[in-house]
């Protein structure tokens, strides 16, 4: 079945591009052996925990809307997730040296983070995880 890419944005909140690389960075800790016909693969297991994250849904309804058992979606979001833990000191970077604390801290980078920048992320966390404010 072939996914519009709007639509992957929009349920896994990744691009299919950036979901294909992670499943390759993340495709040899994910393999695991079993006696079962139908084991997920790296593919659904990703997908699976992507889903899961963008949506904050209960895996229960993360599985029912791809047809895997709640069992199985926790197995994948537990070995995705474990998988993402191990990796992410390499692929995450803080600043170490003055240098680097000092550009972060630029009036350039500083921009990144402006209060529109702000508050539109704090409306998408508030939207994805239906939270309602009362003024």
């Amino acid at each position: 079945m072939l996914i519009a890419p709007f639509q992957i944005l929009a349920r896994y909140r990744f691009r299919r591009p950036d979901i294909e690389e992670l499943v390759r960075l993340l495709q040899p800790g994910l393999y695991r052996r079993t006696r079962r016909s139908n084991a997920l693969t790296p593919l659904e297991m990703v997908l699976v925990a992507l889903r899961f994250y963008a949506s904050g849904a209960f895996q229960m309804v993360v599985g029912d809307t791809v047809a895997i058992s709640q069992p199985s979606v926790s197995r994948a979001i537990t070995l995705v997730t474990n998988e993402l833990v191990r990796l992410a000191p390499h692929n995450i970077n803080m600043p170490q040296t003055d240098a680097q604390i000092r550009r972060v801290n630029s009036h350039k980078c500083r921009s990144y983070y402006s209060r529109k920048t702000f508050l539109k992320l704090i409306n998408y966390l508030l939207n994805m995880y239906s939270i309602q404010i009362y003024k």
